[in-house]
């Protein structure tokens, strides 16, 4: 993975797995303490990134990691890392735009439910293939709202840019997820 992909994995995981991370004393104390909650290096890793921290590999084994199913990351739920993660790209990103859509299933409808009401009121639709979904409004009972469902290439219309893509991990074979 190129650095510039490391950086933009913000917006999607925590790619550069927690244990692996080493930095300086000075800069910990700089993005600043652990937040005692879940996804904490997630959340450790995004602030460091929104504060134009770098993010670098190294082509050799210095670790080895042991991930088992005992392991703490397996009791944060989804939803809890999902809403660490639409905090973060509504204040690094969403913030700043006028309007966006956004293009995916599942992954698009429970970002679109994790998000504030000021970020929701600022997108003007759902992009999708399906036929199905298509010019059927999705709506969900926590919002009332009717969000538009358009054909995903209404996504070039200048009134649906820019877009953001959510899809779930390993089904395009890279293709988004890059």
């Amino acid at each position: 993975m190129s650095k510039e992909q490391l950086i933009l994995q913000q917006y999607k995981e925590c790619t550069v797995a927690m244990p692996t991370w080493f930095l300086t004393r000075t800069l910990f104390d700089r993005v600043g303490p652990f937040i005692e909650a879940p996804a904490e290096d997630l959340m450790f890793f995004q602030k460091h990134c929104a504060m134009g921290g770098r993010v670098d590999r190294v082509d050799e084994v210095l670790l080895i990691y042991r991930y088992h199913a005992e392991s703490v990351t397996f009791g944060v739920h989804p939803k809890e890392i999902r809403k660490a993660k639409v905090n973060h790209l509504e204040a690094n990103l969403l913030s700043g735009l006028e309007r966006f859509s956004i293009w995916g299933g599942k992954e698009a409808r429970d970002c679109y439910r994790a998000m504030n009401e000021e970020s929701r009121g600022k997108m003007t639709c759902f992009l999708d293939i399906d036929p199905k979904k298509i010019e059927q409004p999705y709506t969900c009972k926590e919002f009332p709202r009717k969000m538009p469902v358009r054909h995903w290439s209404e996504g070039k219309l200048p009134e649906n840019r820019p877009i953001i893509i959510c899809v779930k991990p390993n089904l395009t074979s890279g293709v988004f997820e890059a």
